[in-house]
Order: structure tokens, then sequence, then C-alpha cells
């Protein structure tokens, strides 16, 4: 079968959904398939641009292709017979975060045309599909809620071969993650001021907002936590990562309202080692649950120093969490080849 995996291209960004398509060519490929990603265009957070977007994703035509399976809805708009959306998530600034100062809401009437044109095409497009999955029960409840629109949950898979490992229960919890005012950095730094144990705090990410991360370094320096905080700015190797998560105490995840638990956390999970995720982070409440595979505390620095405190503490209590969320996230996860057995269609043949 010939498979055409759609996403949309963010210049000089390789995230979680760019990660998602090119592991999904890769497993689609070792069962026999040919496949391809394809990068759509990328609106970049503007109002007009997502319309252009959406319009230009209506214009792809892959006439000689058996299979499309987009994974943004940006993309499901397509003109092809046989289309398969494997969804990660909705764009937020068109849905649920309209009205709030990150969304179209600001742009008054035409911000509201928009839209309603977007939302209302996505459930057209969606409703003549015969098949659609999300990888997350968050994003199956979005889709209910704006669309009207029945999924099925297809969790996206953990690499079972991806080396995780847990060496040590160290001095340290680390987040991980694209350096951006979402992912919400400033909450850890910040909780370093209130911490009452030794332990530390390692961020490490690439630079997408030059501002952010100096507002974090400013903060550091302001309060005199450098021997408290290593930021590491940057690119790092999958060693790098797998070295640090095998060593640390525990992991982060703050992300504002996520969809899905995101890749960071399973990697933490995969390490052995208990996620700190506040309870409004989203969909991380599927899978770290408070007091069994990590923290779950309140959005304020005070709770997660609180939390980070509790982990120092008593690492025998990091540990068995850490144990608790290895087995919970190997549990819920499929296997890659069920996967594309699934999109493709060749489960249901069996």
């Amino acid at each position: 079968m010939n498979v055409a995996v759609l996403v949309t291209l963010a210049p000089f960004i390789y995230g979680g959904a760019e990660k998602m398509a090119d592991d999904l060519v890769f497993h689609l490929k070792k069962n026999g398939h040919k496949a391809k990603r394809y990068d759509t265009l990328w609106y970049g957070g503007r109002l007009r641009h997502f319309a252009l977007s959406v319009l230009s994703s209506d214009m792809l035509r892959f006439d000689d292709v058996d299979l499309v399976i987009p994974i943004v809805p940006v993309n499901v708009g397509i003109s092809h017979y046989n289309v398969v959306p494997w969804l990660l998530g909705q764009p937020k600034a068109i849905y649920d975060f309209f009205d709030t100062d990150v969304g179209f809401g600001q742009h008054g009437g035409e911000g509201r045309v928009i839209r309603n044109i977007v939302i209302n095409g996505d459930t057209d497009a969606l409703k003549s599909m015969r098949r659609v999955y999300t990888i997350s029960p968050r994003v199956k409840e979005l889709l209910k809620e704006y669309n009207g629109i029945d999924s099925e949950v297809l969790i996206l898979p953990i690499e079972l071969d991806g080396g995780f490992h847990c060496k040590e229960y160290g001095e340290y919890v680390m987040y991980h993650s694209r350096l951006l005012p979402q992912k919400r950095q400033h909450l850890a730094i910040e909780a370093m001021r209130y911490t009452k144990t030794p332990v530390r705090l390692l961020i490490a990410g690439e630079d997408n907002d030059t501002d952010y991360v100096k507002s974090m370094h400013d903060f550091v320096n302001t309060h005199s936590l450098s021997d408290k905080v290593d930021l590491v700015v940057g690119r790092f190797s999958d060693e790098q990562k797998i070295e640090w998560l095998a060593s640390c105490l525990g992991g982060f995840y703050l992300g504002e309202d996520e969809d899905y638990w995101a890749i960071v956390t399973t990697e933490v999970m995969l390490s052995k080692k208990p996620v700190i995720a506040p309870l409004d982070t989203g969909a991380t409440k599927y899978v770290v649950q408070d007091g069994i595979t990590g923290f779950q505390p309140e959005n304020s620095p005070e709770a997660i120093a609180e939390a980070m405190d509790g982990l120092y503490r008593d690492k025998e209590a990091a540990q068995r969490m850490g144990e608790s969320a290895d087995e919970l996230i190997r549990s819920i996860s499929p296997t890659w080849e069920t996967v594309v057995r699934t999109l493709t269609g060749e489960e249901n043949l069996f």
C-alpha cells in the first residue's frame, strides 16, 4: 500500500508531531508498505496564515496514493477517497484557547469568522470518514465536544528499543522539552526558590523563544539560583538524554492543558522515574496518578517545590512510583505493528 503521512511544517522546529510522523513512516515501511512524510503549510500562529494553511491542504492531490494519514486537523480536508486521521490534537488558538490571550478571539470578528469556517470544515470532513483515531482520551473528548465526532483512541506506541533505563535516583529533577512559554519551564525554575532540600533542577531544550530563554537566565541570576539550576540550551543527543534520565530523581511535564501526555512524559516513565505534572497540564492526568506514578501538585512554584522535596526526602517512594510509572505506560501502549495494521485497515481483515 502507498501511504502519505501529512504533518504541518514548522521551520527549524522538530517536536512531537514531526517525530510521530517520522516514526509512523518508518514503521509503515518496516511492515511492508511504501510510505512518505509530506509537510504542509504551517500557519505560524497567525490568523490569515492559518486560513491559507487550511486552503492549501484542500488543494493537495495524492492520486497515486492508497491511503492518506493526517496527524493534525489542518489536513483533514484533503480530497482523497481514503483518508484515515490519527490526530494528536487540535489547533488550540482556534479551538479551546480561542478566547484566551493566545487565541484568535483577540482578532474580533475576523477571528470568529475564520474559527467558524475551520471548525465547520473539520466537522464536515471528519463526518465523511469511516474511521477516525486519536492518540489520547483527551483528544477524543475534544473531537466530541467541538465537532460532535466519535473517534477511537489509538495511543502513540512507546519506543521499546529506545534504550531508556534506570541507573539511580539521583539529586536532580529533569525537564527536557522545547523552551517555550507554553511548556512553562519558568514554573520549575521559580520553584527552586522554595525548595528546602538540596534537590537540583536540570532544564534542557532547544531555544524556540529567545526572549523566554533570556527571562529564565535573568531569573536564575537575579535570585542567585545558579548553584541549584542547570539550564542547558540547545540540541542534545539521544544518548545524552537517556543518560540524564537514567540518573535523575524524577521528571517534569509542565505544558498547560495539553491534549496528550507528551513524549517527554513517556520517556521519563520508561526510565522508571516519577513525573511531576500539575493538575492543569491536561492529558497527563491519564498517566500521572498522584502518589502512584508521580505527583500532581497545584501549578504554583510553592506546590511544585514541595513535590520536588518529597521525591528527594523519600527516594524509596520515588523508586516505587517510577517503577509503577514504567509498568503503567507499557501496559497501555500498543505495538507499532498494531498501529500500522489498524490505520491501514489490515486489523479489520482478521
